[in-house]
C-alpha cells in the first residue's frame, strides 16, 4: 500500500495568496512587515514579483527583542 503524500501547502495559504495578489493590484504602496528577529526569513518569496515596482515601506516590528548591536547590523544590512 504507498503512502499518501503530505499536503504541506495547505488550500488556505493558497486562497489567501490569491487575494492578496488581488489586492495588491489596488493599491500605490506595499507596506511590509518584518520580524526584526527573523527578517530576511519572513519574506515571501515570491514577494517581489507581486509587488512589481511599486514604492514599498520596510516595517520591521519587534525590534525591542532584539540588542541594539543586532539592530544597528540589520539597520546598515538594509
Amino acid at each position: 500500500m504507498a503512502t499518501p503524500s503530505i499536503q504541506w501547502y495547505p488550500g488556505h495559504i493558497a486562497k489567501a495568496e490569491k487575494a492578496l495578489q488581488e489586492q495588491l493590484k489596488r493599491v500605490d504602496v506595499v507596506l511590509e512587515v518584518r520580524d526584526a528577529r527573523i527578517p530576511l526569513s519572513t519574506l515571501h518569496p515570491d514577494l517581489n514579483r507581486w509587488i512589481g515596482d511599486k514604492k514599498r515601506v520596510l516595517v520591521i516590528n519587534r525590534v525591542d527583542m532584539i540588542s541594539p548591536a543586532v539592530r544597528d547590523r540589520w539597520q546598515a544590512w538594509f
